[in-house]
């Protein structure tokens, strides 16, 4: 896929999540409050810079990690999430649980990312293609504040 369309993706549904949070997260399944947004810019001891899509502090004292791929997620992807799960584990002191969404594709090319002989990195994906719209707009509180 091109690059400014990932990109043009990537920033629409970062200012999704941001606008509308929790009802995000109840759209892809996680039914929990957010307590914070937290910054997704880490530095690493080499001076690298990591960017995450979008972490929160969740009302369970549980960071919830979501990254957005088009229009998937690859296994260099998936090394990549896991480095955050890490640097996100380690300096804010809980646990990490991270939610790959995939826009434009159904199909995975690797669910589960084997790190060693004794690590398995298994985020959850969800396909925005799955979701039942319909229904779930059916059901939408119209005296939201945001409407």
């Amino acid at each position: 896929m091109n690059r400014v369309i990932h990109d043009i993706y990537d920033v629409i549904l970062k200012i999704i999540i941001l606008v509308y949070g929790e009802d995000f997260l109840s759209f892809i399944g996680i039914n929990k409050n957010i307590k914070e947004v937290l910054k997704t810019e880490f530095v690493t001891l080499k001076g690298n810079k990591l960017y995450l899509d979008f972490l929160c502090l969740l009302d369970d004292d549980t960071l919830c990690h979501i990254e957005f791929q088009f229009p998937k997620a690859r296994p260099n992807d998936l090394d990549r999430f896991f480095d955050y799960n890490i640097v996100t584990q380690v300096t804010q002191g809980a646990l990490t649980e991270t939610i790959v969404i995939n826009f434009t594709s159904k199909k995975f090319s690797e669910k589960i990312r084997r790190i060693g002989r004794s690590k398995c990195f298994n985020p959850d994906y969800v396909y925005l293609g799955d979701i039942d719209y319909a229904g779930y707009w059916r059901n939408i509180n119209l005296n939201h504040p945001i409407l």
